[in-house]
Formats: C-alpha cells, structure tokens, sequence
C-alpha cells in the first residue's frame, strides 16, 4: 500500500527522530516516525494517524511544511512543524526520541540508510 513518514522540526530547525524498538522493522535503529498506508487512506491521512499512534500528536494538514513523494516506491515524506515537544511519557512505539539536526543524525552509526537519503534528496 505504500508508507507516509514525517520529519518533525521544532522552531529551531532539529528533526525529531525515533528510535525503533526490537519488535518493528528496522529494530534498534533511528529513524523518522510514520508507518504503512491503508486500504481507503490517503498518504496525509495515514501521517496523522501514525504520529497519533505513536506520540500522541495530533496534528493538521495546516501544520504541514512540504510534502515529498517517492512514487515508484509509494513513498511519501511530509515535514511538519512540530507545534511542541513530545515528553518522554508520550512515546507509545519505540525505544526513545531526540531531537537531531540533520548533520548529527547523519553521524549516527545505527540510523536508517533510507531516511539519510530522505533527509539529502529532500533538504
């Protein structure tokens, strides 16, 4: 069905990153928050839906920055305001979140070799 992702930037410009618990895809590696796409969901609305599952976030096409789409991959990206920091008591999928410029993720020995290509194709 295709997966919607989001890069979750403060003010300041730093990128919330997730990292991934051992159960999921990808386990004990950082990467963005998101998931896959289900039948009768747009990629915006599967977005929505991922960030209220797994930080409890709601947010609105409104709060969207832009949008990047991968179609031979189904792939769809939205960077989105981040409005305010999740506590730690928020995280409901994953092992921890940091706040991470784009340069220091790239540093991180354990992060998604995906989302690194996100972050240069995108930025």
């Amino acid at each position: 069905m295709g997966y919607s992702g989001a890069i979750l930037r403060n003010k300041e410009g730093k990128i919330l990153f997730q990292l991934r618990d051992k159960n999921g895809r990808n386990p004990n590696k950082w990467g963005i928050f998101g998931g896959g796409i289900k039948k009768n969901e747009t990629p915006e609305q599967a977005v929505i839906r991922e960030l209220k599952e797994e930080l409890g976030i709601v947010t609105s096409r409104s709060d969207f920055i832009k949008e990047h789409n991968i179609p031979l991959v189904n792939y769809h990206i939205f960077q989105i305001k981040l409005r305010k920091i999740p506590k730690k008591s928020d995280l409901r999928e994953g092992k921890r979140m940091k706040l991470m410029t784009k340069e220091e993720f790239f540093k991180t020995k354990n992060a998604i070799l995906r989302v690194k290509i996100f972050l240069k194709i995108f930025e």
